[in-house]
């Protein structure tokens, strides 16, 4: 368990440092990219797209590779699947929002600030509480320590 919070705060600190970061670059280094109405939209289109199809996707993979974990498998090793699929579904979620920001310094859009925030706010509903993790694994709170 105190693995999983770790790894919880540790992606939720990441991602708050970058977003800090690329703000810097925006608003106070004023560095910009000369990008054509078209490349905009491209990106733009290309993140809201990512941003659909991303949050969703990572959820139903981990509900899935949960769901076809054998019943008679030991409570360690259903843990042990679990970190890796939370592992995977927060590298994922944080990957697309590293993208997001990669391009909020390219086109300084604060649209894509917004959709940074679906990110962070689904890493953040996705906190590894006991009872969420034993509601997954099919288990008592009590039988995770």
């Amino acid at each position: 368990m105190k693995t999983l919070k770790i790894l919880f705060y540790t992606f939720v600190t990441i991602m708050i440092l970058l977003a800090g970061i690329s703000l810097t670059i925006v608003l106070l280094m004023h560095i910009e990219f000369n990008l054509s109405p078209q490349d905009t939209n491209y990106f733009e289109s290309t993140i809201i797209l990512l941003a659909f199809i991303g949050i969703p996707g990572t959820h139903y993979l981990h509900k899935k590779r949960i769901s076809t974990l054998p019943s008679t498998l030991q409570i360690a090793n259903k843990l042990s699947h679990y970190k890796n699929s939370f592992l995977i579904k927060l590298a994922t979620i944080e990957g697309l929002s590293v993208l997001t920001l990669i391009t909020y310094i390219l086109t300084s859009r604060e649209s894509y600030l917004y959709i940074f925030g679906i990110y962070l706010v689904t890493v953040l509903i996705n906190y590894p509480s006991p009872s969420k993790i034993a509601e997954e694994l099919n288990c008592e709170p009590s039988e995770l320590n």
